[in-house]
């Protein structure tokens, strides 16, 4: 699915990466479900528009991605153009919150949301999916570090936002959190959706993939109730 990406972008992705990202794509996209197909879709965090793009190539009927640095939307812009319809993808730099709060003023919705390698980049967890569930999808998929464990606890820490790939501030530090399970699902409860994990243990190639193998990684599904693929709604 994303040799295409990659090429289109004169990336250099090894082999463990193209299956790191193949067994995300399974998961976040899962078989049979058709989670995005027809769907608009809002990606956050988008970095150069690879979810977006993976999105589209499942069917999605347009996505708009929020990224806050603009020479990372750059980088995707290749293959954005090369292979999808100009319309289809529309790239916002802003940050992440702002710039949902400015779509929701806008009037704008989403069918689906992704929040995919972005959650333990955040401090204010519950804010990020208030926010979310504010712009009315029907699901939300999470994938990202998440320690194991059914406690409702965060794991505070500092993260440098030099990294291109850390949270985006004009600070040289600042406060992120890891949540555990139990505290992602306590938050999707509390937004109204019901949440599924993805299933990792069935890996049959584990290449670029220890995080999940070792559990400090984790991929969610969340669904209003009576969503297909969720549980019905109650009687």
């Amino acid at each position: 699915m994303f040799e295409r990406f990659v090429s289109a972008n004169g990336m250099d992705w090894d082999t463990a990466m193209m299956n790191r990202m193949a067994q995300r794509a399974r998961r976040i996209f899962p078989a049979g479900e058709e989670i995005v197909r027809g769907k608009t879709v809002l990606d956050l965090g988008a970095r150069d528009g690879r979810w977006s793009w993976a999105a589209l190539q499942h069917g999605a009927r347009s996505c708009v991605g929020i990224e806050g640095r603009r020479r990372s939307v750059s980088e995707g812009a290749g293959a954005m153009q090369s292979y999808t319809d100009a319309n289809a993808y529309r790239p916002i730099v802003s940050d992440v919150y702002d710039g949902m709060r400015d779509l929701r003023r806008l009037g704008w919705r989403f069918d689906v949301v992704l929040c995919l390698g972005f959650i333990y980049h955040v401090y204010d967890h519950w804010g990020l999916v208030q926010a979310m569930a504010a712009l009315e999808p029907r699901v939300i998929v999470v994938d990202g570090e998440m320690d194991d464990g059914e406690e409702t606890t965060v794991r505070v820490r500092a993260e440098w936002t030099e990294h291109p790939n850390n949270a985006v501030s004009e600070r040289p530090v600042v406060p992120v959190g890891n949540i555990r399970k139990g505290t992602m699902e306590l938050l999707a409860k509390c937004a109204g959706y019901e949440l599924a994990w993805q299933d990792w243990s069935d890996l049959a190639d584990p290449l670029g993939c220890d995080d999940y193998v070792a559990r400090t990684r984790h991929t969610c599904i969340l669904r209003l109730p009576g969503t297909a693929g969720g549980e019905p709604p109650a009687a």
